[in-house]
Protein backbone atom coordinates (compact mmCIF):
# COMPACT_ATOMS: atom_id res chain seq x y z
CA UNK A 1 0.00 0.00 0.00
CA UNK A 2 2.80 2.42 0.86
CA UNK A 3 4.45 1.71 -2.49
CA UNK A 4 1.18 2.56 -4.22
CA UNK A 5 1.01 5.99 -2.54
CA UNK A 6 4.63 6.72 -3.45
CA UNK A 7 3.93 5.77 -7.06
CA UNK A 8 0.84 7.97 -7.04
CA UNK A 9 2.89 10.89 -5.80
CA UNK A 10 5.55 10.41 -8.46
CA UNK A 11 2.87 10.20 -11.14
CA UNK A 12 1.20 13.48 -10.20
CA UNK A 13 4.56 15.24 -9.94
CA UNK A 14 4.67 15.16 -13.74
CA UNK A 15 2.23 18.04 -13.69
CA UNK A 16 3.92 21.46 -14.13
CA UNK A 17 5.11 22.75 -10.76
CA UNK A 18 5.46 26.28 -12.08
CA UNK A 19 1.68 26.58 -12.35
CA UNK A 20 1.28 26.50 -8.58
CA UNK A 21 -0.54 29.67 -7.59
CA UNK A 22 -1.18 29.43 -3.85
CA UNK A 23 0.79 28.63 -0.73
CA UNK A 24 -1.54 27.03 1.84
CA UNK A 25 -0.46 28.59 5.14
CA UNK A 26 -3.25 26.86 7.05
CA UNK A 27 -1.83 23.38 6.36
CA UNK A 28 1.57 24.36 7.75
CA UNK A 29 0.39 25.34 11.23
CA UNK A 30 0.96 23.09 14.25
CA UNK A 31 -2.16 23.94 16.25
CA UNK A 32 -2.26 22.68 19.82
CA UNK A 33 1.36 21.55 19.81
CA UNK A 34 4.04 23.11 22.02
CA UNK A 35 7.65 23.25 20.87
CA UNK A 36 9.75 23.97 17.78
CA UNK A 37 8.92 22.20 14.51
CA UNK A 38 10.94 22.33 11.28
CA UNK A 39 9.72 20.75 8.04
CA UNK A 40 10.73 20.76 4.38
CA UNK A 41 8.81 19.89 1.21
CA UNK A 42 10.15 19.10 -2.24
CA UNK A 43 8.73 18.33 -5.66
CA UNK A 44 10.37 17.90 -9.07
CA UNK A 45 9.31 17.27 -12.66
CA UNK A 46 11.13 16.84 -15.96
CA UNK A 47 10.06 16.75 -19.61
CA UNK A 48 11.98 15.77 -22.74
CA UNK A 49 11.40 15.31 -26.46
CA UNK A 50 10.05 18.40 -28.22
CA UNK A 51 10.99 20.51 -25.23
CA UNK A 52 13.48 19.72 -22.49
CA UNK A 53 12.46 21.37 -19.25
CA UNK A 54 12.94 20.88 -15.52
CA UNK A 55 10.85 22.33 -12.71
CA UNK A 56 11.28 22.10 -8.97
CA UNK A 57 9.67 23.45 -5.85
CA UNK A 58 11.36 23.64 -2.44
CA UNK A 59 9.65 24.83 0.74
CA UNK A 60 10.76 25.25 4.35
CA UNK A 61 8.48 26.02 7.29
CA UNK A 62 9.31 26.67 10.93
CA UNK A 63 6.79 26.70 13.80
CA UNK A 64 7.77 28.02 17.25
CA UNK A 65 4.86 27.46 19.65
CA UNK A 66 4.28 28.13 23.34
CA UNK A 67 1.20 28.54 25.52
CA UNK A 68 1.37 32.33 25.07
CA UNK A 69 2.13 32.64 21.35
CA UNK A 70 2.78 30.88 18.03
CA UNK A 71 5.15 31.95 15.27
CA UNK A 72 5.16 30.55 11.75
CA UNK A 73 7.83 31.27 9.14
CA UNK A 74 7.51 29.93 5.57
CA UNK A 75 10.05 30.19 2.73
CA UNK A 76 9.27 28.80 -0.70
CA UNK A 77 11.09 28.83 -4.04
CA UNK A 78 10.17 27.40 -7.43
CA UNK A 79 12.20 27.42 -10.64
CA UNK A 80 11.53 26.42 -14.22
CA UNK A 81 14.67 25.64 -16.23
CA UNK A 82 15.44 24.80 -19.84
CA UNK A 83 18.86 23.37 -20.69
CA UNK A 84 20.37 24.68 -17.41
CA UNK A 85 18.96 28.18 -18.05
CA UNK A 86 16.45 29.58 -15.58
CA UNK A 87 13.31 30.66 -17.46
CA UNK A 88 11.17 31.71 -14.50
CA UNK A 89 11.57 31.82 -10.74
CA UNK A 90 9.02 32.21 -7.96
CA UNK A 91 9.76 33.03 -4.31
CA UNK A 92 7.56 33.39 -1.23
CA UNK A 93 8.31 34.56 2.34
CA UNK A 94 5.71 34.69 5.10
CA UNK A 95 5.94 35.47 8.83
CA UNK A 96 2.92 35.18 11.12
CA UNK A 97 2.42 35.63 14.85
CA UNK A 98 -0.63 34.25 16.67
CA UNK A 99 -1.54 35.36 20.21
CA UNK A 100 -4.45 34.19 22.41
CA UNK A 101 -6.90 36.87 23.54
CA UNK A 102 -9.49 36.91 26.31
CA UNK A 103 -12.32 35.44 24.21
CA UNK A 104 -12.40 31.64 24.29
CA UNK A 105 -10.93 29.85 21.26
CA UNK A 106 -10.01 33.14 19.54
CA UNK A 107 -6.54 34.39 18.62
CA UNK A 108 -5.11 37.69 17.42
CA UNK A 109 -2.88 37.42 14.33
CA UNK A 110 -0.33 39.71 12.69
CA UNK A 111 1.50 38.84 9.46
CA UNK A 112 3.82 40.12 6.77
CA UNK A 113 4.50 38.56 3.37
CA UNK A 114 6.65 39.08 0.31
CA UNK A 115 6.38 37.13 -2.94
CA UNK A 116 7.61 37.16 -6.54
CA UNK A 117 5.52 35.28 -9.06
CA UNK A 118 6.13 35.94 -12.78
CA UNK A 119 3.73 33.08 -13.57
CA UNK A 120 0.94 35.38 -12.35
CA UNK A 121 2.61 38.51 -13.78
CA UNK A 122 3.76 39.81 -10.37
CA UNK A 123 7.25 41.23 -10.15
CA UNK A 124 6.71 41.43 -6.39
CA UNK A 125 3.84 41.61 -3.91
CA UNK A 126 3.89 42.79 -0.29
CA UNK A 127 1.29 42.24 2.45
CA UNK A 128 1.00 43.55 6.01
CA UNK A 129 -2.04 42.60 8.03
CA UNK A 130 -3.85 42.20 11.34
CA UNK A 131 -6.85 40.03 12.22
CA UNK A 132 -8.31 37.23 14.31
CA UNK A 133 -8.74 33.46 14.05
CA UNK A 134 -11.49 31.41 15.66
CA UNK A 135 -11.33 27.67 16.47
CA UNK A 136 -14.91 26.54 15.90
CA UNK A 137 -14.21 22.79 16.37
CA UNK A 138 -11.07 20.64 16.65
CA UNK A 139 -10.47 21.02 12.89
CA UNK A 140 -12.69 23.87 11.67
CA UNK A 141 -11.10 27.34 11.63
CA UNK A 142 -12.51 30.72 10.61
CA UNK A 143 -10.42 33.85 10.19
CA UNK A 144 -10.84 37.49 9.23
CA UNK A 145 -8.29 40.26 8.80
CA UNK A 146 -7.45 43.57 7.17
CA UNK A 147 -4.24 43.98 5.20
CA UNK A 148 -2.39 46.45 3.04
CA UNK A 149 -1.26 45.08 -0.31
CA UNK A 150 1.28 46.51 -2.74
CA UNK A 151 1.82 44.87 -6.13
CA UNK A 152 4.37 45.65 -8.83
CA UNK A 153 3.66 43.95 -12.14
CA UNK A 154 6.12 42.63 -14.71
CA UNK A 155 5.37 45.69 -16.88
CA UNK A 156 6.08 48.06 -13.99
CA UNK A 157 2.53 48.94 -12.89
CA UNK A 158 2.34 49.74 -9.17
CA UNK A 159 -0.93 49.10 -7.33
CA UNK A 160 -1.70 49.67 -3.63
CA UNK A 161 -4.88 48.22 -2.16
CA UNK A 162 -6.46 47.85 1.28
CA UNK A 163 -8.21 44.49 1.50
CA UNK A 164 -10.34 42.44 3.82
CA UNK A 165 -9.59 38.75 4.13
CA UNK A 166 -11.99 35.96 5.11
CA UNK A 167 -11.06 32.31 5.23
CA UNK A 168 -12.43 28.96 6.31
CA UNK A 169 -10.41 25.79 6.80
CA UNK A 170 -11.53 22.26 7.67
CA UNK A 171 -10.03 18.75 7.72
CA UNK A 172 -11.29 15.16 7.93
CA UNK A 173 -9.34 12.03 8.90
CA UNK A 174 -10.21 9.30 6.40
CA UNK A 175 -8.26 6.49 8.05
CA UNK A 176 -5.06 5.91 10.05
CA UNK A 177 -2.78 7.50 7.45
CA UNK A 178 -4.98 9.57 5.10
CA UNK A 179 -6.67 12.92 5.70
CA UNK A 180 -8.57 15.39 3.52
CA UNK A 181 -8.40 19.15 4.08
CA UNK A 182 -9.81 22.15 2.28
CA UNK A 183 -9.52 25.92 2.61
CA UNK A 184 -11.43 28.82 1.06
CA UNK A 185 -10.19 32.45 0.95
CA UNK A 186 -11.99 35.62 -0.15
CA UNK A 187 -10.12 38.95 -0.34
CA UNK A 188 -12.16 41.93 -1.57
CA UNK A 189 -10.83 45.46 -1.94
CA UNK A 190 -12.32 47.67 0.75
CA UNK A 191 -12.80 50.59 -1.68
CA UNK A 192 -14.06 48.62 -4.72
CA UNK A 193 -15.14 45.15 -3.64
CA UNK A 194 -17.29 44.46 -6.74
CA UNK A 195 -14.55 45.13 -9.31
CA UNK A 196 -11.43 44.12 -7.37
CA UNK A 197 -11.42 40.91 -5.37
CA UNK A 198 -9.44 37.69 -5.12
CA UNK A 199 -10.66 34.25 -4.12
CA UNK A 200 -9.06 30.84 -3.84
CA UNK A 201 -9.96 27.27 -3.02
CA UNK A 202 -7.38 24.69 -1.94
CA UNK A 203 -8.01 20.99 -1.38
CA UNK A 204 -5.35 18.61 -0.15
CA UNK A 205 -5.03 14.87 0.41
CA UNK A 206 -2.29 13.89 2.86
CA UNK A 207 -0.78 10.44 3.37
CA UNK A 208 1.28 10.06 6.56
CA UNK A 209 3.70 7.35 5.42
CA UNK A 210 5.61 7.54 8.71
CA UNK A 211 5.93 9.83 11.71
CA UNK A 212 8.26 12.10 9.74
CA UNK A 213 7.41 11.52 6.06
CA UNK A 214 4.20 12.67 4.32
CA UNK A 215 3.02 12.70 0.70
CA UNK A 216 0.56 15.54 -0.01
CA UNK A 217 -1.46 15.91 -3.20
CA UNK A 218 -2.89 19.42 -3.50
CA UNK A 219 -5.29 21.06 -5.93
CA UNK A 220 -5.74 24.84 -5.96
CA UNK A 221 -8.01 27.18 -7.89
CA UNK A 222 -7.45 30.96 -7.72
CA UNK A 223 -9.46 33.81 -9.19
CA UNK A 224 -8.39 37.46 -9.50
CA UNK A 225 -11.02 39.88 -10.81
CA UNK A 226 -8.38 42.54 -11.53
CA UNK A 227 -5.14 40.70 -12.45
CA UNK A 228 -1.95 42.57 -13.43
CA UNK A 229 -0.82 43.04 -17.06
CA UNK A 230 -4.00 41.48 -18.51
CA UNK A 231 -3.11 38.07 -17.09
CA UNK A 232 -5.74 35.32 -16.93
CA UNK A 233 -8.25 35.76 -14.15
CA UNK A 234 -8.30 32.04 -13.30
CA UNK A 235 -5.31 29.97 -12.25
CA UNK A 236 -5.27 26.28 -11.33
CA UNK A 237 -2.61 23.85 -10.20
CA UNK A 238 -2.20 20.23 -9.17
CA UNK A 239 0.96 19.31 -7.35
CA UNK A 240 2.38 16.53 -5.19
CA UNK A 241 4.71 17.42 -2.34
CA UNK A 242 7.09 15.12 -0.48
CA UNK A 243 7.25 16.46 3.07
CA UNK A 244 9.78 15.58 5.78
CA UNK A 245 9.65 16.70 9.43
CA UNK A 246 13.17 17.35 10.73
CA UNK A 247 12.00 18.36 14.22
CA UNK A 248 8.68 17.24 15.66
Amino acid sequence: MIRFFIFLGLFFTLDPLWSQAIINIENLRRDGEIGTFLSSSFSYSQSSGNEERESYLLSLDLNINSQARQFLFVANQSKRMRRETVEDEMSFLHLRGTFPITLENMDLEVFIQRSENPFQRYQNRYLTGLGFRLAMTDELRFGSSLFMEEENSILGVNKKTNRANFYLRNAHHLNDIASLNYSFFFQPSINDYTQDYKSSFIMGLDFDISERFTIAIEFSHAYDEDPPDNAFKKDQSLITMFRYNFIN
